[in-house]
Parts: structure tokens; C-alpha cells; sequence
């Protein structure tokens, strides 16, 4: 019959001076646990949540309420029946390991602490729960430490509240609330969406890389064919002033006005000095100095025609110089002495 129990009665004195019922707060906690089920309170939706703290080392957990093991944590200030809720912070330890490390944060009914109490606990690298006879927790949150960081982002906070088999909500023997399913069914979601996300980052990366090599190949065709343009365009000048050059070679003894009509060539004209007139030929699409042709009236009555033909660099290709002169009532005699 040890195994029967009747709870609570008083306690009578028997003949033997002695009570025979004598309570203690494990039998006041194991009548409650038959109505009471383990969790946080399930208002305000807060209740008890792990929240950064402005992205630094450290976390807060917000002020409420839990039930664990027929026994009731509180953090905050009980008035009229209500809680008026008092926050918590946690520092959260250095990763300096070079790996990722899981923490978690639990409110932990112990009985093997002096204080025989609950309190919330920051727990560096473990996410498995103790529960035993002395020791029982519920997981509030898990914490991800990546390597080196100076700060938890609320990213990093996994909330496990809603978890059943971790946390879930205190209930009682009229309404069993499961949250396990639920909160499974919001991780796939979350998960899922996550990796939809990520594909879609990677495929808009691709299309990107794609178009940006497309048009890096196209801005590369585009150059090697106006290049090639270019080139072929300077090759067919390169001829074609090779062309005018053996002209002038093979008129050279012809007036030099004869050269200025040739295609893309223009010709200027200085008479500034006095007794000289000097008449220049250009390539007009580059500028170059094709020939010179200066005209030099001489006292005697006779005329000095020096005609200088230029290579491309230039250097002179070629250099003549003709003499004109008209003797007293004899035909005009010309005289042409070639130089260089």
C-alpha cells in the first residue's frame, strides 16, 4: 500500500507523539505536476524570448514565466495578478575554436544547487538538455558562435519555445497544447524557403556572371573589329601615299602644281619672304608633309625651284632643284640639277 496515496490531508499526532502525515515541497510539487504540465506561460507572446542585444556578445532574455516540474519561475514583479516583467542579460562567450559552436539558453529547475531554485542559464557549447530526478531544463533558444565574431545577430538566435520536446507552453490536464509539429512543420518551412532563397541568389549570380561575360565578349569583338578596321583602313593609306609618292617620283620634272589636284592632299601657299614663294603638300588625314617645292626669284632675272619629297618619318625621300632662265631674246633655257 506504500504506493497509494491520498493528498493533501492534516497530519494527526498519534499515540507515539509523533505526526503521521509530514509534507514536504517534493509532494506538493508532484501534486501539481498531475494538473501541470511543463513550459513557459504562453502570454505575452515574449514570454521569456532570447533577443540580441544590439548585436553585441551579448543577449537578453525578456521577463516571464515557466512552469517545470510542478514548481513556477518568475522573472519579474507579481502585481494583482499580473507580471510585470524584468529582462535578463547574458554574456555570451569568445568563439576563438576556428569552428562554429551551438549554445543554448535554458531555464533549469535544480535541486542540487544550495539555493535549490530555477534560473536561467547560458550554456557554451551544448545544445542537449539535462533532465533528471535533480535536474530539469527547458531550452528557451540556440545561439550559433561563428568563428572570431564580435557580435550575435538575432539571425544567429534560433527560438525553441514552441518546441514541445525542448520547451513548449506550461498546460494544463484540460488543454495538452503539442507544439512540436507545429514548430517542425515552421523550421521546414523556414528551411525551405532558405534554400529557395539561396537558389534563387545563386541563379541571378549566374545570369549576371553570364551577361557580364557576354557583353565583356561582345565589348572584346566590337574592339578587335574596329581594330581591324583601323588597320586595314591605315594599311590602305600606307598604299596609297606610296602610290602619290612614285607619282611625284615620276613627275618630278613637271610643274609642281600639277601634284595638287591627287586625292586627300591639301596645299598651302607663304609668300611672306620676300623674292620666295614656298608651297607645301600635306596628307590631309594625318597631316604629313608629302613635298616642298621653294620658288626663288633672282635678280638676274632667273628662277631656283628646290622640290623636296618627304617619307613618312620625315626624313627626305628625294630633293631636286631646277633653274630657269630667259637670256636676252634667245628661248627660254631650263637647267635641273638633282640633289640628294
Amino acid at each position: 500500500m506504500n504506493n497509494i496515496n491520498s493528498f493533501p490531508y492534516n497530519s494527526q499526532t498519534g499515540s507515539d507523539g509523533k505526526h503521521d502525515r509530514v509534507w514536504d515541497a517534493n509532494d506538493f510539487a508532484r501534486d501539481r505536476q498531475m494538473f501541470l504540465g511543463n513550459g513557459i506561460y504562453p502570454n505575452p507572446s515574449t514570454n521569456l524570448q532570447v533577443v540580441s542585444l544590439f548585436n553585441t556578445m551579448q543577449v537578453t532574455v525578456r521577463g516571464g514565466a515557466a512552469w517545470i516540474e510542478g514548481r513556477s519561475y518568475v522573472q519579474g514583479r507579481i502585481r494583482g495578478g499580473r507580471i510585470d516583467p524584468i529582462d535578463v542579460t547574458l554574456d555570451i562567450e569568445e568563439n576563438t575554436s576556428g569552428v562554429m559552436r551551438r549554445d543554448m539558453i535554458v531555464v533549469e529547475h535544480s535541486l542540487l544547487r544550495q539555493r535549490r531554485d530555477i534560473q536561467v542559464l547560458y550554456i557554451p557549447g551544448s545544445t542537449t538538455l539535462i533532465r533528471n530526478d535533480d535536474v530539469y531544463q527547458l531550452k528557451l533558444a540556440e545561439i550559433t558562435v561563428n568563428p572570431g565574431t564580435t557580435g550575435i545577430a538575432q539571425s544567429n538566435i534560433t527560438d525553441t519555445r514552441l518546441n514541445s520536446e525542448e520547451c513548449g507552453i506550461m498546460y494544463s490536464m484540460v488543454d495538452n497544447v503539442d507544439t512540436t509539429t507545429i514548430f517542425k512543420q515552421y523550421m521546414d518551412y523556414l528551411e525551405r524557403k532558405q534554400t529557395e532563397w539561396n537558389a534563387l541568389q545563386a541563379s541571378e549570380q549566374l545570369i549576371w556572371q553570364e551577361q557580364t561575360a557576354r557583353q565583356e565578349s561582345d565589348w572584346q569583338a566590337q574592339t578587335q573589329a574596329q581594330k581591324a578596321d583601323y588597320e586595314s583602313w591605315k594599311a590602305s593609306m600606307e598604299a596609297w601615299r606610296s602610290e602619290v609618292i612614285a607619282e611625284f617620283q615620276q613627275k618630278i620634272g613637271f610643274n609642281f602644281d600639277n601634284q595638287i589636284n591627287m586625292p586627300g592632299t591639301t596645299k598651302t601657299f607663304d609668300d611672306s619672304v620676300s623674292n620666295q614663294i614656298r608651297e607645301q603638300i600635306r596628307f590631309s588625314y594625318e597631316d604629313l608633309l608629302v613635298a616642298d617645292m621653294l620658288t626663288t626669284f633672282n635678280g638676274d632675272g632667273s628662277i631656283d625651284q628646290v622640290l623636296t619629297i618627304f617619307n613618312a618619318d620625315g626624313s627626305t625621300f628625294s630633293a631636286s632643284r631646277q633653274t630657269t632662265t630667259f637670256p636676252g631674246g634667245k628661248p627660254r633655257t631650263e637647267v635641273v640639277n638633282y640633289v640628294g
